[in-house]
């Protein structure tokens, strides 16, 4: 089963996973953005995103769940607002080095 959604925005494809937990019911709720001058996937898994996420989804009713995911895609949604944000030191923890140092540079 595939719980992996993809929307291509010009130089950009934003990912959205659901991911269940292998050690029992749990959840977890992931959004990356893929950043397509560096690198050549047309659907890439969200852990190949060069700037990834995981909303906290504890204790949350889906609402508000899907508020934040949109919330993030809407801050994330083109490399402009990620240059900014790069050049601000603003972008999540987990982006990958050779992003920030793309969008820092170009």
């Amino acid at each position: 089963m595939n719980l992996t959604w993809h929307k291509e925005i010009s130089d950009i494809i934003l990912v959205f996973n659901i991911q269940r937990s292998q050690w029992g019911f749990e959840f977890y709720i992931n959004v990356g953005v893929y950043i397509k001058a560096l690198g050549s996937k047309n659907k890439p898994p969200e852990y190949r995103c060069h700037i990834r996420s995981r909303v906290n989804h504890s204790g949350r009713t889906a609402e508000d769940l899907l508020k934040d995911v949109f919330d993030w895609f809407d801050t994330y949604d083109s490399v402009s607002k990620l240059r900014h944000f790069a050049k601000e030191d603003k972008l999540p923890i987990t982006t990958v080095i050779q992003a920030k140092e793309f969008l820092i540079e170009s």
